[in-house]
């Protein structure tokens, strides 16, 4: 007999065993359901099947969702403590609080899909293999939420949070006096507080974790140490109101009080609105003549114009950076074209940046008649002097006019530097509005 006869009949040999290996394992799995082996369709997972440490072999989807649910929520019981560095304050959390899950659903399907994937044989063997073994293990996959972390952290954070609180003082002559201390902030990391936490992985934190929060301190925007520096008049200017009605006088000194010792640390952005506040009767404000499109009308607050242009030259004559300004639908008549800023609670605002370096202090008030902006600062590195530039108005065919303003900056050595401001456009001034009558929130 040659050689690949033999060959083809092992062939066949091999083949025709497996069929009635096959079709036996078939009848017995059909008498001994029970073992795993029946290929008759059911809604339960094969026998032998586990997922983590739960056996869900003959059960359905629904049942082993159900014995998983509670196997995992005892697993993401495990804790995780975090710990204050000074006072050793604790927060005990759970896993399943610090962002983690586990892929139940996941898992159950890969159980469900065993002995139904592929043909008839490979379904038999292995629900076969399922059976025979002592079993067949699936993990559920651990899936962790960071945002889930950083915002139960964020809740931590807020607990424990201190604002900082910057210095206060008050001007005593040409002399700042502290009134109160400076107190640091803290402030917990979030980011940094969730990496410790996951310093072994994501994974590892299934298990519980240790970890200390990380906290920061934040520095107030003064302290009294700067203050102590702020000894230099940078700018000072005034206009007079004298000649208002009593009304009108009432809201240019109540808005000067409101905005009368207002510190402003390196960088900070001071808001008219802000501090000055709402124009209400409630908060004490008074009806008087402002400026509104065009016309001049009674309105609560009318005066408060005044206070933020008489800030705005003393802002400007400090070399200060302007954030947001806005002119007058007409000019007024306490100072030049071209060197007005309006103020509309809600919309139109009066901004500027401290960007000296230092802490600055402004000092406001309005009496007899006449209001006066100080700004007090560090002494600057070197002399310079500034001085504010209006170009001559152009008119235009409406009847109003243009001008344009630059501030002009020179420096010891004598060199200057011109910055250019804007261009503003103002109304036919018709009817000429009395002089104590011109103001606008």
């Amino acid at each position: 007999m040659s050689k690949a006869h033999k060959k083809k009949i092992v062939i066949i040999a091999a083949v025709a065993a497996t069929v009635i290996i096959a079709a036996g394992a078939m009848t017995a799995g059909v008498a001994a359901s029970s073992g795993g082996w029946s290929l008759r369709e059911t809604d339960t997972i094969a026998h032998g099947v586990r997922i983590g440490d739960v056996a869900v072999g003959e059960l359905t989807p629904a049942q082993a969702n159900e014995r998983l649910r509670a196997w995992a929520h005892e697993q993401l019981a495990a804790p995780v403590t975090l710990t204050a560095p000074v006072t050793g304050r604790r927060w005990n959390l759970t896993v399943y609080e610090a962002g983690g899950r586990y892929d139940i659903d996941g898992a159950i399907k890969k159980a469900y899909q065993i002995g139904r994937d592929g043909n008839w044989l490979e379904r038999l063997m292995a629900r076969s293999r399922a059976a025979a073994r002592s079993h067949v293990q699936i993990e559920p996959e651990f899936l962790f939420s960071e945002s889930k972390l950083k915002k139960r952290l964020a809740a931590i954070g807020e607990t424990i949070r201190v604002r900082p609180r910057s210095a206060r003082a008050q001007m005593e002559g040409n002399v700042l006096v502290v009134t109160r201390p400076e107190r640091k902030g803290i402030r917990l990391d979030v980011d940094a507080t969730a990496e410790a936490l996951l310093k072994d992985g994501e994974d590892a934190l299934k298990d519980g974790s240790k970890a200390k929060l990380v906290i920061n301190e934040e520095k107030p925007a003064v302290t009294a140490d700067e203050l102590g520096e702020v000894s230099h008049m940078l700018a000072s200017y005034a206009t007079y109101y004298g000649s208002s009605s009593s009304n009108r006088r009432h809201n240019v000194e109540l808005a000067a009080r409101n905005i009368n010792g207002t510190l402003l640390g390196p960088g900070e952005t001071f808001s008219y609105n802000d501090v000055v506040g709402p124009r209400t009767r409630r908060l004490g404000w008074r009806s008087a003549p402002e400026y509104r499109d065009g016309e001049v009308v009674q309105g609560i607050g009318g005066g408060v114009c005044q206070v933020s242009t008489t800030l705005y030259n003393a802002l400007l004559f400090a070399n200060l950076k302007v954030v947001r300004r806005q002119n007058h639908s007409m000019p007024v008549t306490y100072v030049r074209a071209g060197r007005d800023a309006v103020v509309s609670y809600g919309s139109l605002d009066l901004q500027f940046e401290n960007n000296t370096g230092g802490p600055i202090y402004i000092a406001a008030r309005g009496r007899g008649g006449r209001l006066s902006m100080s700004i007090f600062g560090t002494p600057p590195a070197e002399k310079q002097e500034v001085r504010v530039v209006s170009g001559s108005r152009r008119g235009t065919r409406s009847g109003g006019f243009t001008v344009s303003t630059w501030r002009v900056v020179t420096g010891e050595d004598g060199e200057s530097k011109r910055e250019f401001l804007h261009t503003d456009y103002y109304r036919p001034h018709t009817p000429a509005p009395s002089p104590t009558r011109v103001a606008r929130r």
